[in-house]
């Protein structure tokens, strides 16, 4: 049960991880986003690179836009929360205008956050609130949960420390997620920060700076990030070859966009071909 799955279109679904067996189908996308909380047990979020091991009172965001899947006890408490950019968009203006950018950022620090457990049963709350209303065809329901969802991002933002302290700091915040939607557009064929820092009109060195404050680390980082996500993603849905990924993303030297993936993602393309078709099968 979910709203129309179409990324032009809201799109909110909401589980128990205790229970992710009718897990909605989920569009994917850099403005789709995935939010696991735990307030007791442990889960674990599985990534293309990596896995994010959560325990007690902590919690993860990242955007779906790589193949990503959650696992989770039985007596594990805690919810799996799904939506994208226009459900959000439905909600609060301000919120939506200068602090959604804000919280962004919680995506692309890849880290796992831990918060008070006063504070995560606030949002545990919120979140048996959301689920409730998410199971009803009563009126203003779209609404209702955006709103909801709105307070349940400023209640993190007030416990989350790095946003706490720079949370007036909106430019900033809005470079930065200006910089996320120009990235998504133009990965494939712009891969050095002067590119960007140029649509953007200003220098190298502050995209470089300001990004790297925010996040933990440099523009080039991200961009690099992008392009291994993408071939991750094209190896997972087609399994297309080397040659193949290389010219989708904009490489006219296959050796050389052999180098770029070993050194962003610390293992040759055909290792990663091997681990995901392994896994795959394995599924």
């Amino acid at each position: 049960m979910a709203f129309n799955i179409s990324c032009q279109q809201p799109f909110f679904s909401i589980h128990h991880l205790s229970d992710l067996r009718d897990l909605t189908d989920a569009p994917s996308g850099v403005d789709v986003y995935e939010m696991c909380l735990v307030l007791r047990g442990k889960a674990i979020f599985f990534l293309p690179e990596n896995k994010q091991p959560l325990t007690a009172n902590s919690f993860y965001c990242t955007t779906r836009n790589r193949h990503t899947y959650v696992e989770a006890g039985k007596d594990t408490e805690g919810y799996l929360i799904r939506f994208n950019q226009t459900f959000i968009l439905s909600g609060d203006k301000e919120f939506t205008g200068l602090y959604f950018p804000a919280f962004q950022i919680t995506s692309l620090r890849e880290e796992v956050m831990r918060i008070g457990e006063s504070a995560m049963c606030e949002s545990i709350r919120l979140c048996e609130t959301m689920r409730s209303e998410f199971e009803t065809e009563a009126n203003f329901k779209l609404q209702i949960l955006s709103g909801f969802m709105n307070v349940l991002l400023f209640n993190l933002m007030r416990k989350i420390d790095f946003l706490r302290s720079d949370i007036e700091d909106g430019r900033r915040f809005l470079l930065i997620h200006q910089f996320n939607v120009l990235l998504e557009k133009n990965f494939r064929t712009s891969k050095k920060v002067s590119d960007y820092a140029a649509l953007l009109s200003i220098t190298p060195n502050y995209l470089n700076l300001a990004i790297k404050k925010a996040t933990g680390k440099p523009a080039s980082s991200h961009i690099r990030k992008r392009v291994i996500m993408e071939a991750i993603r094209k190896v997972n849905m087609t399994g297309a070859s080397l040659k193949e990924i290389a010219c989708d993303l904009g490489f006219n030297d296959y050796a050389h966009f052999s180098k770029f993936f070993k050194k962003g993602s610390g293992r040759n393309f055909s290792e990663l071909r091997k681990y995901e078709f392994a896994s795959l099968e394995a599924s």
